[in-house]
């Protein structure tokens, strides 16, 4: 009976209870059915562990691009500003000295 139980289980957790329930063959089946609900917690918590970390990681990448973009924004509007101005911000004809 404690095999077919086992076999009806989600393969992760009867793998789960096998590994932590020690004596589970010749547990009695309320034991075991204990052993099963403890390690869906624990799978599910691992889960949402793992979840919440890969939102993390993925909000994290999302604000170095923004900031990447922003970056690269102010650059371009900066280069952009000092086109043609020459030395000192002077531009064609606002030299030292120049004609006219």
């Amino acid at each position: 009976m404690i095999k077919w139980f086992l076999d009806g289980l989600l393969p992760h957790i009867s793998a789960a209870i096998k590994k932590s329930c020690v004596g589970y063959e010749d547990a009695r089946l309320t034991e075991l059915i204990r052993c099963a609900k403890n390690a869906e917690r624990q799978i599910t918590a691992e889960k949402e562990r793992e979840s919440d970390k890969r939102e993390k990681q993925a909000h994290a990448a999302h604000l170095i691009l923004v900031k990447t973009f922003a970056n690269l924004a102010e650059n371009k509007r900066q280069a952009h500003n000092r086109r043609g101005a020459g030395f000192n911000r002077r531009g064609r004809d606002h030299g030292r000295g120049g004609r006219g």
